[in-house]
């Protein structure tokens, strides 16, 4: 509880969604291994729901906190709505940001990549109302079957962003394109489906925390895009 009035005492989201997008890659059944036996007497984790459940019934601004950032982040319409019904209940003073979130932007999608094909990243910037900005950089690593191998989230506007790496990046051999926010979401998604299909995962200090993130923002993009 202590971490996190922390996090919500952050001017910026990033914090607070990336707590709640850690914890429901905790619970995401994606995650398992279908050929891996458990350990004799060892204990399951707990489900989405019986996650959720704990932040139900312990009354706190805190908890509301992560049960709305859960639900900005979810696609389940149920979920979400039994989430709105418990927070009307209980009242407390959220972060203003949180409100704004299904009216979020995604509006800029760039692609980067070497001349070999090796892999691709593309990264894509979301506006939220507040005027808060968050930018995704999610590399797609073809040698290995087209899918996300790493992926990170920051505080950062994405022009800003693509300030700060293209430096970095100096080879006349790499490429920086502009491409259609649609054609973005399709490739991240479909990178998304078969790294979760691939045994055993790639696991990286940010990835796959920051997958259900990525996920909400990869769905404010546009569909119908092309994917590889």
């Amino acid at each position: 509880m202590r971490d996190m009035r922390a996090v919500m005492a952050d001017e910026h989201p990033l914090r607070l969604l990336a707590l709640a997008s850690s914890l429901l890659a905790v619970v995401d059944p994606r995650r398992s291994n279908p050929f891996e036996q458990p350990a004799s007497g060892a204990a399951a984790g707990p489900s989405r729901e019986e996650l959720l459940r704990t932040f139900t019934e312990v009354d706190r601004p805190e908890t509301s906190a992560l049960l709305a950032a859960v639900a900005a982040l979810g696609a389940d319409e149920i979920e979400r709505r039994r989430i709105a019904r418990v927070l009307d209940e209980r009242g407390h003073r959220l972060p203003k940001w949180l409100s704004g979130m299904p009216r979020a932007d995604s509006y800029r999608a760039v692609e980067t990549g070497h001349v070999l094909r090796d892999g691709d990243s593309v990264v894509i910037g979301v506006r939220l109302p507040s005027g808060h900005e968050l930018s995704a950089v999610v590399y797609i690593d073809h040698n290995l079957g087209t899918l996300v191998k790493d992926a990170f989230v920051v505080s950062e506007p994405i022009d800003d962003l693509i300030d700060f790496m293209r430096p970095k990046g100096d080879d006349p051999d790499t490429t920086w394109t502009d491409i259609a926010p649609a054609d973005a979401r399709a490739r991240i998604a479909d990178a998304i489906e078969i790294g979760a299909i691939t045994i055993p995962p790639f696991v990286t200090d940010t990835w796959p925390a920051c997958r259900p993130l990525v996920e909400w923002m990869t769905a404010l993009l546009p569909e119908g895009g092309v994917g590889y």
